[in-house]
């Protein structure tokens, strides 16, 4: 959908945070109105689980999942609902606008996800969502949704299958200050 590559250059928060501000989305409001689900296995579900007791109770509810199981646009729903074609065009013309002039501004590329996430706070903000539900992309300390400042984050299971004993104890100290840090 976007004609950018899947990561940045780099790790740079600072950049997204520019975006958001271009945007104008409110993330002091975000804030309160967000949770974040992480984790290894099980994000995707406990996102939607999440979304759905919101949108039950009343609440008007957004829900920014990845990837999609059909369609682009199911990364993006409100009340369950994903975003419509023609909403979505708009949205993305928007985005790619503000992504050009921030990018030649600070000499820096943005990744796709970047621009999807960038849109997920920008439809919910539109749409008067009362609750949002994020679910991150890579985790830890240099994901996107770090910056929605969420009062509320989810952590799902934690998988270290790949990793022996020995490599999971001689790693916990530089891994965990990452993967909490989503959390702050």
């Amino acid at each position: 959908m976007f004609d950018l590559p899947k990561y940045g250059d780099g790790v740079c928060l600072a950049r997204l945070a520019d975006l958001l501000d271009l945007l104008a989305v409110d993330r002091a409001r975000l804030s309160r109105i967000s949770v974040v689900v992480t984790g290894s296995n099980g994000k995707g579900s406990t996102a939607a689980f999440c979304a759905g007791v919101a949108h039950a109770y009343g609440l008007r509810t957004g829900l920014f999942t990845s990837p999609h199981l059909y369609r682009f646009n199911e990364r993006f729903q409100i009340d369950g609902a994903p975003i419509g074609d023609g909403d979505l065009a708009h949205m993305v013309s928007r985005i790619e606008t503000a992504t050009a002039t921030i990018s030649a501004r600070r000499k820096e590329t943005f990744g796709a996800f970047e621009a999807m996430f960038a849109l997920a706070c920008l439809h919910f903000q539109e749409s008067k969502c009362d609750f949002a539900v994020f679910e991150a992309g890579i985790g830890g300390r240099y994901d996107p949704v770090r910056l929605v400042g969420a009062l509320v984050t989810c952590v799902t299971s934690v998988d270290y299958a790949p990793l022996s004993t020995a490599r999971i104890a001689a790693a916990c100290g530089r891994i965990s200050p990452n993967i909490i840090a989503i959390a702050r």
